[in-house]
């Protein structure tokens, strides 16, 4: 009889671990909200901007970005949504950069040095 106790026990305890680790790493999940790329060096001459828009469940998401000449050559992204925690992210020559994370209702602005010749632009949620 006790060995069937221990069994059931180690079942329930690895069970619990197992779930112990699965529900951190779904909670830290990303989705991206809205997304654009540039590439060619013609882009990165003279500044610009766009946007991209998207509807999701109701909220909508707002992804202000482009290129920026005042100071330095700066690749811009501004992150918007009404409905979910988020954040601007860029990836260009120099690697993945990410804005602050915001709650909704609230600006995610990231500015980084321009690098390379494709630049793509993010609106991520968590």
């Amino acid at each position: 009889m006790k060995t069937k106790s221990r069994k059931k026990l180690t079942v329930l305890l690895a069970l619990s671990l197992c779930l112990s680790l699965a529900l951190p790493v779904a909670s830290f999940a990303e989705s991206t909200l809205v997304n654009a790329s540039r590439s060619g060096a013609s882009y990165f001459i003279t500044p610009w901007t766009d946007y991209a828009t998207k509807s999701y469940l109701g909220s909508t998401e707002r992804l202000d970005y482009g290129f920026n000449t005042f100071l330095i050559n700066e690749d811009v992204a501004y992150a918007y949504s009404d409905g979910s925690i988020h954040c601007a992210r860029i990836k260009n020559g120099s690697g993945t950069h990410n804005g602050p994370m915001v709650v909704a209702r609230e600006d995610s602005n990231l500015e980084v040095q321009h690098s390379g010749t494709t630049v793509n632009y993010y609106s991520i949620a968590q």
